[in-house]
């Protein structure tokens, strides 16, 4: 669930006479992607939502808000108007480091959670990137659309975007968790990633996204979709609210959800393809100063399908979040 770049500066009516309120902005998600209650969902969900749209740390001059002080730590020339589209990346050199606590389950399914300290960085330079997953959000360019690793935007018109991205897949070793204690590890291999874009408008955005084993290992084929609402609360501080959903073939299924006869105590089990996990979450980003900033999320995912079914699925339902503070320049 991913996207990034800035919107262009062009003028555009105010979104916040069209937007709608962020508990309905919640339900409509709901509603499209088909969720319960957020207490019936989780799991994993890495950087909370998708959205198209920059880190917009000042309101845009048509919403006529007062202006803030020359105290108030805003970002110059970031005073666009989210959800009218990208831009051309810049030739300048960004960069930002960070680190934050994160809490996650211990598998995708598992009972058990972890909590532990995870760094977040980014270089970038015009159309190339490279960094940790969350990061681009956190510079100024939306929710990632293309992940941790490597990624080089194709093509960047105003309302729509195609990146591709190399990325490493850590796997999953059987010392994560009890559970799994005689399984094969999933192997660690190297991913290619095509992601698209689309920015709808008035802090609305839509992604998709294909994400490829390069190495014939584990990892299969995954294909994901987003929805994302960005709201802008202050002209320092924003919210994200979205939700989606995702697809495996039968190689990422049964590396992950199946179970080989006679590996362990549990019963053999073969996962085939589908349609395994649908999200939903809120994230925040918030600038102390032009530089710091301060930046949190959670959210939940819930297994379906052959996922569900699995015999290594303890909790299809689970919750993750993360808390943290990065310096950016840009």
């Amino acid at each position: 669930m991913r996207l990034e770049q800035p919107f262009s500066p062009l003028p555009a009516p105010s979104h916040r006479l069209f937007a709608p309120a962020p508990w309905r902005a919640g339900a409509l998600l709901a509603l499209l992607m088909g969720l319960g209650p957020l207490s019936t969902l989780a799991d994993e969900l890495t950087p909370v939502a998708s959205s198209a749209q920059p880190l917009d740390l000042r309101l845009a001059a048509s919403d006529a808000a007062p202006a803030p002080s020359s105290a108030t730590p805003t970002l110059a020339g970031e005073a666009r108007t989210p959800g009218v589209g990208f831009e051309p990346p810049e030739p300048r050199l960004s960069y930002l480091l960070g680190a934050g606590l994160r809490s996650s389950p211990n598998y995708s399914g598992a009972a058990g959670n972890r909590h532990r300290i995870s760094p977040v960085w980014l270089v970038s330079y015009g159309r190339f990137k490279l960094s940790t997953g969350g990061a681009n959000a956190l510079l100024g360019y939306g929710a990632e659309m293309g992940g941790s690793g490597a990624t080089a935007t194709l093509l960047s018109l105003r309302d729509l975007q195609l990146n591709a991205s190399l990325g490493f897949d850590n796997g999953r070793s059987a010392s994560d968790d009890p559970r799994l204690s005689g399984l094969p590890d999933v192997r660690r291999t190297i991913t290619g990633r095509l992601g698209l874009g689309l920015a709808l408008g008035y802090g609305w955005a839509v992604g998709t996204g294909l994400t490829q084993d390069l190495l014939g290992r584990d990892a299969g084929s995954q294909v994901d979709t987003s929805l994302s609402y960005t709201w802008q609360v202050t002209p320092r501080t924003r919210l994200v609210l979205g939700g989606g959903t995702s697809w495996g073939n039968g190689t990422y299924m049964n590396s992950h959800y199946g179970v080989p006869a006679g590996a362990s105590s549990l019963p053999a089990y073969q996962a085939g393809a589908g349609f395994y996990s649908r999200s939903i979450g809120i994230s925040f980003t918030s600038a102390l100063t032009p530089q710091w900033l301060v930046y949190g999320g959670v959210g939940g995912t819930q297994l379906r399908g052959p996922a569900r079914a699995s015999p290594l699925t303890e909790r299809p339902n689970g919750v993750s979040a993360n808390l943290g503070v990065a310096y950016r320049y840009r």
